[in-house]
């Protein structure tokens, strides 16, 4: 997209992932959707995109338009507005969300947030410093914290405290100079806040969206093999033993039962954890595995989508632990692993 150099409003963005065009998603939603008036044109690179979204329960209408552009040829697309919150949560935000699971929502962790920043420091050359943190711990409410300092010490501090890091504003300094201000969050929203658009799209944005691209190679095709049987296994793997102790399996159970839209079947709890996830989004299902105390193993069903593993370990980095999620080549399952004697 070409940015105005002179853009001085505030811009928000709302990042997703499709492996198909999305409009045609939300078009399938809209045609069952008599509250929402939506339209659609491609201009050049992006797609322009009217809405009018009538909320029954408060009646009252938001009303709005965004463009939405594709990083390159990537799976990433990304919707721009210079609307208030308002329209951004109640129109984009939730029209993005209905064209699940053709629409995947993606979240960063807190190492993948801190990776962004420091490619963008180093690309401009720049210091950036953090002028509102939110940080939560994995059981109690965020702390939010409006002290200046270097992007780092947000990180390390959060990391020395079992915390993760939720949301930062921002900003962007070479020497004195402001390059701009921005915002950040784990959720696949961005915001320009001011100083040079340019330079904020060439670095901090496309920092954000090479984030989500890695997601799609993690996640992608996982769903296990209905012709030969093969497992795609993806592991989470934590820095510290927060499975040591048969406890912390309830921890875990606890977290994924507040997955929003999905069912539990415990199979074992002590004194090792299995759980299937049943997700009532799409109807993809996996197998959990507590197989050490620092590991997690997600076991994608015949039905396992992008986006509900996306969704699935995002919730374990939330409200048990965050970890590495990374994909386990080897694998040695057979069909005696998922059948149990005492069902």
């Amino acid at each position: 997209m070409h940015c105005k150099q002179s853009a001085t409003n505030k811009a928000r963005f709302k990042s997703v992932i499709a492996t198909s065009d999305p409009i045609k998603a939300l078009e399938e939603f809209i045609e069952t959707e008599q509250s929402v008036d939506f339209s659609s044109e491609w201009k050049e690179d992006h797609y322009s995109v009217k809405l009018s979204r009538k909320i029954e329960r408060s009646d009252r209408t938001v009303s709005g338009s965004f463009a939405l552009f594709r990083h390159g040829e990537s799976d990433v697309w990304t919707a721009l507005t210079g609307h208030g919150p308002d329209f951004f949560k109640r129109g984009i935000k939730w029209i993005l969300r209905k064209g699940q699971p053709e629409l995947s929502n993606f979240y960063v962790s807190s190492e993948d947030l801190e990776s962004v920043l420091k490619d963008t420091e180093k690309r401009l050359s720049s210091r950036i410093f953090v002028n509102k943190a939110v940080v939560y711990s994995h059981k109690e409410e965020g702390n939010i914290s409006w002290e200046t300092r270097p992007y780092r010490f947000v990180f390390d501090q959060s990391k020395s405290s079992d915390r993760y890091v939720d949301k930062l504003t921002f900003e962007v300094r070479r020497n004195r100079e402001l390059l701009f201000d921005s915002f950040v969050s784990r959720s696949g929203v961005v915001k320009f806040t001011g100083g040079d658009v340019n330079l904020f799209f060439n670095n901090l944005l496309r920092a954000y969206a090479n984030t989500a691209t890695e997601k799609v190679e993690l996640f992608s095709e996982k769903a296990r093999s209905r012709q030969t049987g093969e497992i795609k296994e993806l592991e989470i793997q934590f820095n510290s033993n927060p499975l040591q102790d048969p406890d912390n399996n309830r921890d875990l159970i606890d977290a994924l039962a507040n997955l929003s839209k999905s069912s539990l079947t415990i199979y074992h709890n002590n004194p090792y954890a299995h759980i299937s996830v049943l997700d009532l989004v799409d109807g993809s299902n996996c197998d959990v595995f507590v197989t050490s105390s620092d590991t997690i193993s997600i076991i994608p069903g015949f039905r396992g989508s992008m986006n509900s593993l996306i969704r699935i370990s995002d919730q374990i980095a939330r409200e048990f632990q965050e970890g590495k999620v990374v994909e386990k080549y080897e694998q040695k399952f057979d069909s005696s692993d998922f059948v149990h004697a005492d069902l």
